[in-house]
């Protein structure tokens, strides 16, 4: 062992963990030497300081609107981007944004993520109870723990029982989260009400500012299928045997000469061996019928063809909820009883959401009725916008601002 890597391994021992993710450099070492002589900081005092540790798609999507948010509106928070994985990108024009803006700016050193009272660390895969998937997330908030740095974990799914189950293991001090229902399973859980702040979806502003067109010059109706075709039936004996006969029962339930079929996928759908596109195929089905929309297409977000769609189908996704909020007719199609889709059975209650399972017949006759108009009524939506984003104002992102400088401020 080199004479320097044993001065680190010396003074740093307590870094471990997050030097598996943010490699302690030459330069890193010694910018803290000299802050820890001179008494001068990374950070100046009284300032806020957010560090968005990202670790997967799921933090891409949910800080993406904050970020957004922050340097569109010059708010006065200086954010560092810690990737604790290289593959990982914004879409190309918020990272054209990033590059140009004052308060955001991209770090590698993980002495940004400890002994900085006025820092904010924010996360969304640190759940203890999917220890394998959010493995990093879980070793690094624990490693900012131990210095009694602050920690959050924001909200990146719905109310879907397992996503709940798995938020309450969070390893972050705080939490921010969307609507009523996770909020309360908080609370009942002993958390205290100065640690979990409710705010709304920063995803779900885009709701009232959605397109009216895709620009299909179509006059049928419009069915949006809005899922994924990567985990959902991944502990099946043949997955993708799974993931093909779903697509099959979907596009032969459909009549195209009433209706045309909109896909958006997921961001994990794979594009090499794109099973969408694959099925058309073998069924002959050309792209008069359906249209696909790639998960990194600029031009139209999940937002703006939910809104134009007629009826949504899927099987597991919070997509599920927001399409509700949007007072359009959805149906939850899985083929097996104890499918990933049994996890919303706590909207059944609602007139607009149906579940089939397995019967391609039934989902036909049920696509067929559910398209002619739409069943919800008013206090359903009420209830759902309160469960899922507390208020559907637009607003949600200033109040996720607001939520950091407080914890910011907490001793």
């Amino acid at each position: 062992m080199s004479f320097n890597n044993k001065i680190k391994n010396f003074l740093f021992c307590q870094y471990t963990t997050i030097d598996d993710y943010f490699p302690i450099t030459k330069a890193h070492f010694f910018k803290f030497l000299i802050d820890k002589v001179t008494g001068i900081s990374f950070y100046k005092k009284k300032e806020i300081h957010v560090n968005f540790i990202i670790t997967s798609k799921a933090e891409i999507r949910v800080f993406a609107p904050i970020l957004n948010y922050v340097i569109d509106n010059s708010i006065k928070l200086n954010c560092n981007l810690l990737y604790a994985k290289n593959d990982l990108n914004f879409d190309i024009l918020l990272e054209n944004k990033i590059k140009n803006s004052e308060h955001v700016t991209i770090q590698s050193s993980p002495f940004y993520l400890l002994n900085y009272s006025h820092s904010v660390n924010l996360i969304c895969l640190d759940h203890q109870k999917y220890n394998k998937a959010h493995k990093i997330g879980i070793n690094i908030i624990e490693s900012i723990n131990k210095k009694n740095s602050k920690t959050v974990c924001i909200q990146h799914g719905g109310n879907q029982d397992d996503y709940v189950k798995g938020q309450l293991t969070s390893k972050s001090i705080n939490q921010i989260v969307f609507g009523e229902i996770i909020y309360n399973r908080f609370i009942e859980a002993g958390y205290h009400k100065n640690h979990v702040f409710l705010t709304g979806n920063p995803l779900h502003d885009k709701l009232v500012k959605t397109k009216q067109n895709l620009n299909l010059n179509d006059s049928r109706k419009i069915i949006s299928l809005i899922t994924c075709m990567h985990t959902e039936y991944d502990k099946k004996s043949n997955p993708k045997a799974c993931y093909i006969e779903y697509l099959k029962n979907i596009y032969q339930s459909i009549n195209f000469e009433d209706s045309i079929l909109v896909i958006k996928m997921h961001p994990y759908d794979s594009l090499t061996d794109n099973l969408y596109e694959r099925v058309m195929l073998e069924l002959k089905i050309t792209t008069d019928d359906i249209k696909i929309v790639h998960a990194d297409n600029l031009e139209y977000s999940v937002y703006d063809i939910i809104s134009v769609s007629d009826l949504v189908l899927s099987r597991a996704s919070t997509i599920i909820e927001e399409a509700l909020m949007l007072k359009k007719n959805v149906i939850a199609y899985d083929l097996f009883e104890d499918g990933s889709s049994m996890y919303y059975d706590f909207l059944l209650k609602y007139r607009s959401y149906n579940k089939i399972i397995s019967n391609a017949e039934q989902l036909a006759s049920v696509i067929k009725k559910n398209i002619k108009k739409p069943l919800y009524n008013e206090n359903d939506i009420d209830e759902l916008i309160k469960n899922s984003t507390y208020k559907l104002d637009g607003k949600s992102t200033s109040r996720i601002i607001d939520a950091i400088r407080v914890i910011s401020r907490t001793q």
